[in-house]
């Protein structure tokens, strides 16, 4: 059952982010920021790729080790601040309104799970 919620949760905020997503793309679009849109597009990506990642991170250490936990987790993470980094450097080196999208982009996940759980009244999701 709960397995069940947490699948619903993550479902909704993709969703919810996706949907965001598309409003701020076009809002930027609109008043002709296309590097900035460009930027959230790359960071929005990035960001849900790293969500996903984490509940198929957290269904994968379910029958490990303590040790082989600490370094499965270990080099996911590693990994996922590798190409942050990646795509911050490029993204400022591009240009700084690409840049800024990107932060942006970055933080939408984040922003939509505390205004999700704002309206919802409630941090986690219950059975």
């Amino acid at each position: 059952m709960i397995k069940d919620d947490f699948a619903r949760f993550r479902l909704d905020i993709l969703a919810k982010s996706f949907a965001a997503g598309a409003v701020i793309i076009m809002a930027g679009l609109l008043f002709k920021q296309r590097l900035f849109s460009l930027g959230y597009l790359i960071g929005l990506l990035v960001s849900i790729a790293h969500f996903s990642n984490m509940y198929s991170n957290i269904r994968a250490i379910s029958n490990l080790g303590i040790k082989r936990v600490k370094l499965f987790l270990a080099t996911r993470y590693l990994s996922f601040y590798v190409i942050l980094a990646f795509v911050l450097v490029a993204t400022f080196l591009k240009d700084k309104s690409m840049f800024a999208g990107a932060v942006a982009g970055f933080l939408s996940i984040k922003i939509v799970i505390y205004v999700n759980a704002f309206i919802s009244k409630r941090w986690i999701p219950h059975p």
